[in-house]
Formats: C-alpha cells, sequence, structure tokens
C-alpha cells in the first residue's frame, strides 16, 4: 500500500481529468486513513480501491509536438506488456469473485495503456505497479469441506487420518483375534 501511496504522490493533478484526479484522490485519503487505523481487511479494500482509481486516471497529455517542436518520446512497454501477457493466463474460475472482479478491472486498465501511444513512461511505471499489486491481491478459492449427513465441517486431512487410523486399528483387533482362533484349532 505504501508504494501505491508514494507513486501516487509523485503525480501531477495537471496530467490528468478533473474527475479522474478526485477519483484518485478521494481513494489516496481513503488508503493513508485505512494505513494508519484501519484493520487488515480495510487496508487491504483501500489499497484494491486505489488500484481502480489509479488504473482509472485519464490523461489529457496527447501526442503532439510541444512548444519546442519536439515530438514526446515513444515508451518502452515492455514490462507492462509481458506483465499482461501474465496476467492474461489467469483463469477467473481460481480465484474469489472480489479478488478477481478488481484485477479484471486493473488488467483492462493496462491493456488500454498499453495501446495508447500517447502515455508518459510514468503512466506506463504506475499502471505496471498496480497490475502487479493487483495479481497479488489475488486470492484463489478454497475447496469445500467434507461435510456429515449432520452438516458437520470435517477436514479432508482429519478423514485421511481417521481413515488410516481406522486401518490400523481394524489391523490391531484382527491380529489378536486371527492368533486366538488359530490357537483353539491348533
Amino acid at each position: 500500500l505504501q508504494s501505491q501511496i508514494s507513486a501516487v504522490e509523485g503525480l501531477n493533478a495537471e496530467d490528468y481529468s478533473t474527475e479522474s484526479w478526485n477519483a484518485l484522490q478521494s481513494a489516496l485519503n481513503a488508503a493513508k486513513t485505512a494505513k494508519e487505523s484501519g484493520t487488515q481487511e480495510e487496508v487491504k479494500q483501500a489499497e484494491f480501491a486505489l488500484a481502480v482509481a489509479i488504473a482509472r486516471l485519464e490523461s489529457t497529455q496527447s501526442a503532439t509536438p510541444d512548444d519546442d517542436n519536439t515530438v514526446p518520446t515513444v515508451v518502452d512497454k515492455t514490462a507492462l506488456n509481458n506483465l499482461i501477457t501474465i496476467a492474461n493466463a489467469k483463469k477467473q474460475a481460481d480465484y474469489t469473485a472480489a479478488s478477481w472482479q478488481v484485477f479484471a478491472a486493473v488488467l483492462t486498465s493496462a491493456k488500454e495503456v498499453s495501446a495508447d501511444d500517447t502515455v508518459t513512461a510514468e503512466e506506463v511505471t504506475l499502471t505496471l505497479t498496480t497490475l502487479q499489486t493487483s495479481l497479488d491481491g489475488l486470492k484463489l478459492t478454497q475447496t469445500a469441506p467434507t461435510t456429515t449427513d449432520e452438516g458437520n465441517n470435517i477436514s479432508p486431512i482429519f478423514v485421511g487420518v481417521a481413515a488410516v487410523f481406522g486401518v490400523a486399528l481394524s489391523a490391531c483387533i484382527a491380529a489378536p483375534i486371527a492368533f486366538a482362533i488359530g490357537k483353539k484349532r491348533g
């Protein structure tokens, strides 16, 4: 969260639309508050909200020549494109709905930044950081625990241990019985 806050504090309001800048500032303030006094869940939510606000920033920069008639330099997007490739390989079914929703929004914005020839190096770096944060924020879905007829949850590990224990116990009980039966016959 601190890296996102620092990245946002390094941005200039003049480079973005008023609406997207105000949304970013609101998310930034919420993130600072959560970082200082929020629960772990509030910090996580603030981190995601800030990531989405960053991804939704609308640049006011254009690819027209500057006042001195120089054309802006081409920005290297290799790292961003590589991370987008990694992100594209993720499968929605593997992750919780809440974490996927944030990730998908950030990924869509990252693709837009990648396709935009007017973005600055600062915007690409910020998008790269935001996409990495959203990837890190993906939460794997968990398999449902085994349930008995009474509805009590039983851990799959417990079921496996119980099965092994049951076989061992059966062998311990069966061995003396077999021995006793064999002794009576003999």
